[in-house]
């Protein structure tokens, strides 16, 4: 009897408890701004309109719905950068990742730093806040440098958050590029210029010398 018992509880377990096969829908992580500011774009470019701006702290996960590919947000690269779609209003835009991290991580750094500020400056924020980094804080530019504009956009970490602003482009030190360097080197060459002129007028004067005697 209890062979039997034991057998019928085997074929039980082979064909599958019921409670057994009850299976759990995953739910999408939820993610967060975690940027002062976050500008929606109309298309994956920072060039293109921006529809909204989102605020420091937003989750992503009720007016604002990101869109997923299996338990991660769906990825659009363009020109080096990524973007993740975002639906809301029955609208499609795009955010930078950089600008969003998952709820329950902590951001410890940006990727991609690409430029640092070379003296102690003023970040001014878009909500107004104004913000003083220190010189040699790492920066993160993500739109063109322009030596000659008169603020660049950047992106820097900032206790332990990722914010966003304006710095006066006379602060900005761009990797790869040392302007006291590079005004040394004009100076020098310019320098070495006038030598090497006035040892060939020297030159000449002494042949005319020469020849007239």
């Amino acid at each position: 009897m209890k062979r039997i018992v034991g057998l019928i509880f085997v074929l039980f377990l082979c064909l599958g408890f019921p409670c057994g096969n009850v299976a759990l829908a995953e739910e999408s992580p939820v993610f967060v701004v975690s940027a002062n500011i976050a500008p929606i774009y109309a298309d994956a470019n920072l060039g293109a309109e921006v529809l909204v701006t989102l605020a420091h702290g937003t989750e992503l996960s009720g007016e604002y719905q990101l869109e997923f590919s299996s338990s991660s947000p769906a990825v659009y690269e363009n020109a080096g950068l990524v973007f993740y779609k975002i639906l809301f209003d029955e609208t499609e835009g795009y955010i930078l990742s950089d600008f969003v991290v998952q709820k329950s991580e902590v951001v410890e750094s940006i990727p991609n730093f690409n430029a640092k500020t070379n003296s102690s400056c003023t970040v001014y924020c878009a909500d107004g806040e104004e913000l003083t980094l220190e010189k040699g804080h790492r920066i993160y530019l993500y739109e063109k440098y322009n030596s000659h504009a008169p603020r660049t956009n950047i992106m820097f970490l900032y206790e332990n958050k990722i914010l966003y602003g304006q710095i006066e482009t006379k602060f900005v030190d761009p990797d790869g590029v040392n302007p006291v360097l590079i005004s040394a080197i004009i100076i020098i060459v310019a320098i070495l210029g006038i030598i090497f002129a006035w040892l060939f007028m020297k030159n000449k004067k002494k042949k005319v010398k020469i020849n007239k005697k």
